[in-house]
């Protein structure tokens, strides 16, 4: 056995630690080979531990002399050095340093068809490393960092900043169809063209082998849905608005038809869709794992799928033979195909969501006017870089503005004295400036980040500590500053982080701002000052589990500080008589009026001015009389209003005071949030526009004479804050009824907000169905909790006996 490498040995990559213990009877020359790897790789990757999180300049720094002498061997020679033995092992180092050197020679080189083959190749490598991962082996950290450096050089070559795992607006409903149709329809056992020998897995094949989505006697690169291989290397800047969106949707689709034209003898059509289904995987590495929706999801994440495409059989393999025969080089030296998985669901072969792109704290900092970020980096990468004469540092960002911010490795000359203060950068999109949701998705995960550690040791009073040591600064990067024209949505929110007015820090690639164009209380930056603070905050954290930023801990943390933050108390009691009150009775007898009350308080949101789609719900008050006839006033009190009438305290203090929140789907559901546990969210939906709520009732999920319960909002928040979400379907109007009730099949291509722009026709007594069995949960609810009080025992009300 060779001797252990020096250096931070736990550092270097596990092939190379397992060939130093393996491969015996090596010549002296190649066994100090293997053991300057070893240092080498150790190296590489405790820098890149150190600062990675800096993306930049210094990932293209050629790799160390050995590694890259290696890399630039063929696999063969390397694995004959070896004198034949632990080739395994030859073959996962050859290709993982193969991989990380394409990335980095696509950094350095200018020419963009250069860079384009370097990343190709790069790809091709690292699917075939992939490709030869044991069964149930963990995640590799020199793999997390791998998939880091391939995003984030993705970002600053081709200006794509944008993580492609979004599935929005009306991808959401195809993400979930797709999850569906993958678990019938996809087995790992299927692995060479013909009958697979299951019968229920091939007949699920055949119908949907010649469906639009998945033709087998279509090309991929035609077909209109899937994006070609080759695409994916320049994809378009802005994915969430783009075909270019939601692509775990494509993974999933293209390895299904990958087995349906298996199946039917499409030898060609099951290669190429393998390869453009494993590019896809590779391109979304850091974040396709955790997109999947518990509760359709197979148990298979991406390096299942990659382990997959390593034992089909060799006449459709794409990293035995790839488009025009061409063979990837070294690849008949891979070892034979390893045995089916067996650990799927192991969640150490998960890569987290947005790996590596949860929130950094910063070392002591400056920023100017001007928005440029200056950090000291003892010891840090050096001021020049190997690409042109400055060094190009970026800070990710992933917190839903998805944007490379250039940085500074150094403090400028004679900063002012640092701040104790710390700084908390908050990047948004022009959306998220003007749309209360897109405001709150935003808002949600920045308090998280900030307060999360506060709050798990000191409550809320640490939490408000917290807040008066924090600056918010504010960018809205590519062409967001537009925004400004706009209503300011998500001002208003930055004031539950810090008391300081939030600094708006111009971008020069965009039109100049002027500073009267902002807002209070945000002020723009000036253009001569400096602010220096002893620590920051860069990005969001992403709470165990959560997708897109979103999750029960955040969720509940956000509510938390919103609906106790000192500044928004307001006189509940007046709030109520306003919103809720009968002018038949005396405020003193009315019993729907007190905060605690056996009254369903029901609030049905219309569309204001604000409302950016004018859609309408037709009959809603026909369909309100019909219930009010069913219920005495002291059971049930129901209130009509528009939210932008109220004060932003006010709408927070309105949602925790509600029973039942009634609307059509849009911002103004978002308050539904604040709500208490176990509420009701009824959701008035246009006819035949089915959301998947992770339906429970029984019965058909899809028929539109049942109302759907479950726990999923029809919009981003999905289960969190244990709400019962009741989906409603509308009818088809009346003839001669104005109103916009049906899309065009160019609206649903063309936009993807069209789904929003359909109006909806309540019937009556569904409406009326659908309250019937909202009221019995809500008054056992609140007789539950009234027990549970008085016996001071541990109990759940948020569940419903009513469901079936």
């Amino acid at each position: 056995m060779l001797p252990a490498c020096h250096g931070p040995r736990s550092k270097a990559h596990p092939a190379i630690r397992q060939a130093l213990r393996r491969c015996g009877g090596l010549t002296r020359g190649s066994a100090m080979v293997l053991l300057a790897l070893c240092n080498e790789s150790s190296v590489l990757h405790w820098r890149m531990e150190r600062v990675g999180w800096l993306r930049g300049s210094h990932y293209a720094t050629p790799l160390p002399q050995v590694l890259s002498t290696v890399v630039g061997m063929s696999i063969e020679m390397f694995a004959s050095g070896m004198a034949g033995r632990c080739n395994e092992e030859a073959v996962l180092i050859h290709t993982f340093y193969s991989a990380w050197h394409g990335v980095q020679q696509s950094l350095r080189l200018t020419a963009a068809e250069a860079s384009d083959s370097a990343m190709r190749d790069a790809m091709l490598h690292y699917g075939g490393y992939l490709t030869r991962k044991r069964d149930g082996e963990a995640l590799l950290e020199q793999e997390r960092q791998f998939a880091r450096m391939f995003r984030a050089v993705q970002a600053m070559r081709t200006g794509t900043h944008s993580p492609p795992c979004v599935c929005q607006m009306h991808w959401a409903p195809k993400w979930s169809e797709a999850q569906r149709v993958f678990a019938a329809a996809f087995r790992l056992h299927h692995t060479r063209p013909g009958p697979s020998g299951d019968e229920e897995h091939d007949e699920a094949l055949r119908s949907i082998a010649y469906t639009e989505d998945c033709n087998v006697q279509v090309p991929v690169g035609i077909v209109a849905w899937w994006v070609g291989w080759e695409t994916l290397l320049r994809p378009h800047p802005d994915q969430i608005r783009t075909s270019f969106a939601c692509l775990p949707f494509r993974v999933l689709q293209l390895f299904v038809c990958a087995q349906a034209a298996m199946l039917l003898g499409y030898v060609g059509k099951a290669k190429e869709s393998l390869l453009a289904g494993a590019a896809t995987v590779l391109y979304i590495a850091d974040c396709f794992d955790g997109t999947f929706d518990h509760s359709l999801w197979s148990g298979i994440g991406h390096l299942d799928l990659m382990a997959y495409i390593g034992r089909v059989e060799v006449s459709v393999n794409p990293f035995a033979k790839v488009i025009n025969d061409d063979p990837l080089p070294g690849s008949r030296w891979l070892p034979p195909p390893l045995g089916a998985s067996t650990r799927a669901s192991d969640p150490a072969r998960r890569l987290p969501l947005n790996a590596g792109a949860g929130a950094t704290a910063l070392p002591p900092l400056c920023v100017d006017g001007t928005g440029e970020i200056f950090l000291r980096l003892g010891g840090g990468p050096r001021t020049k870089g190997e690409i042109g004469d400055k060094a190009a540092f970026y800070l990710y960002d992933l917190s839903g503005a998805w944007s490379l911010f250039p940085v500074s490795a150094a403090l400028p000359p004679r900063p002012p004295s640092a701040s104790p203060t710390s700084a908390v950068f908050v990047s948004i999109d022009l959306a998220a400036w003007s749309n209360l949701g897109h405001a709150l998705g935003y808002a949600v995960p920045y308090v998280f980040s900030a307060f999360a550690e506060a709050y798990r040791h000191g409550g809320l009073s640490a939490v408000w500590r917290r807040r008066e040591q924090l600056q918010v600064y504010i960018y809205l990067p590519r062409e967001a500053q537009l925004a400004l024209k706009k209503h300011p949505h998500f001002l208003p929110w930055m004031a539950l982080l810090s008391p300081a007015p939030p600094v708006l820090l111009p971008d020069p690639a965009q039109p100049p701002v002027d500073a009267a164009s902002v807002p209070a209380p945000a002020r723009l930056a000036r253009a001569d000052e400096v602010n220096c603070h002893a620590s920051g905050q860069w990005g969001v954290t992403l709470p165990p589990g959560a997708a897109s930023g979103f999750g029960w801990e955040a969720f509940d943390l956000f509510a938390a500080v919103a609906t106790n933050f000192p500044a928004w108390r307001v006189p509940k009691d007046e709030l109520l008589h306003r919103v809720w009150g009968n002018a038949d009775l005396a405020a003193d007898m009315d019993t729907c009026i007190v905060i605690v009350t056996t009254c369903i308080r029901v609030l049905v949101v219309r569309r204001g001015a604000l409302a950016k789609q004018k859609r309408q719900v037709f009959n809603l008050d026909a369909a309100l009389a019909l219930v009010l006839k069913q219920y005495d006033t002291s059971e049930l009190r129901v209130a009509v209003v528009e939210m932008e009438s109220f004060s932003l305290a006010e709408e927070v203090a309105l949602a925790t005071l509600t029973d039942v929140l009634v609307g059509a789907v849009g911002s103004a559901m978002w308050w539904a949030i604040f709500m208490p546990p176990g509420a009701c969210v009824l959701w008035l939906t246009p006819q035949e526009q089915a959301y998947n709520v992770g339906v429970v009732r029984s019965g058909d999920p899809f028929a539109s004479e049942l109302p759907l319960w479950g726990h999923k909002s029809a919009l981003e928040y999905g289960d969190v804050r244990g709400l019962w979400h009741i989906m409603l379907q509308g009818l088809a109007p009346s003839a001669g009824m104005e109103g916009k009730f049906q899309l065009s099949t160019e609206e649903l291509r063309t936009s993807m907000f069209a789904v929003l722009e359909r109006d909806v026709y309540v019937s009556p007594s569904r409406f009326a169905n659908a309250m019937s069995g909202i009221f019995k949960h809500a008054s056992w609810r609140k007789r539950c909790n009234a027990t549970t009080a008085l016996s001071q025992e541990p109990r759940s009300c948020s569940r419903t006996p009513f469901v079936r």
